[in-house]
């Protein structure tokens, strides 16, 4: 699992427009996005009763506390010195997690996703929460030992759907502000893009050598083999902080 963030220019996801010099920093925690069977989060209830955020309040902390903090909890594995910057410059922040659309609801493993971009919004961070309708075509690599099964688009975007208001849930009933939570789809960026502009635009900027030294692609390449689809499933991941 991984939290990806960067200084905040707008509130608008894809007209964040940072210069390609601010890198984005990744904090991660050992939590698989491919958990066994999925379990929902809440109830469907909406009623005006008292909130789980309401009886156990998040502290709301900022800068160099909340970094600080965050540490304290074990959610920082990696930390870049742009990242350090951010937070103890005490401006506010983009930070967003990805949710791939595997099965039609959430599972365990995303309750820490969750907490942790709710504790960000508490802090007054803008976050984004984006559903992977258009890597999900593309398929995640990382703990498979062979090519994963390609889903069906319909069960793509019926998945899409639900784990998209399962995450608005989660946020209507835990959330203390009226701030927006940002909830996007990929496929939105991805659907009008065509291979040569994607190459052209995105792909000069990539090193193989480093594509090819993460840990799940070594693997890979030592087993069964890796396509060049799944592959370039970290290339849309990096498409997607742009």
């Amino acid at each position: 699992m991984a939290f990806l963030c960067r200084r905040l220019v707008s509130s608008t996801p894809r007209s964040c427009q940072v210069p390609r010099s601010v890198r984005n920093f990744v904090w991660s925690r050992a939590c698989s996005s491919n958990s066994s069977s999925p379990v929902e989060v809440g109830g469907s209830s909406t009623t005006s009763t008292p909130t789980a955020a309401q009886s156990h309040p998040i502290s709301l902390v900022s800068g160099k506390d909340f970094l600080i903090d965050f540490r304290e909890r074990g959610l920082s594995s990696n930390e870049s010195a742009e990242a350090q910057q951010l937070f103890l410059s005490g401006e506010p922040i983009v930070v967003y997690a990805g949710f791939d659309p595997t099965a039609a609801s959430l599972h365990v493993g995303h309750i820490l996703m969750l907490t942790t971009l709710l504790r960000f919004h508490e802090a007054g961070h803008t976050v984004i929460a984006l559903v992977g309708g258009g890597t999900a075509i593309v398929g995640d690599p990382s703990d498979q030992v062979a090519d994963r099964k390609p889903m069906k688009r319909k069960e793509i975007e019926s998945n899409t759907k639900s784990i998209t208001e399962w995450i608005r849930h989660f946020f209507d009933r835990n959330r203390r502000t009226k701030a927006e939570i940002i909830i996007v789809n990929n496929l939105d960026w991805y659907k009008d893009m065509n291979v040569l502009d994607f190459f052209t635009d995105y792909a000069t900027e990539m090193r193989t050598s480093t594509m090819l030294g993460r840990e799940f692609v070594q693997s890979r390449l030592q087993g069964s083999g890796l396509n060049l689809k799944e592959f370039s499933y970290q290339a849309f991941q990096a498409v997607d902080f742009l």
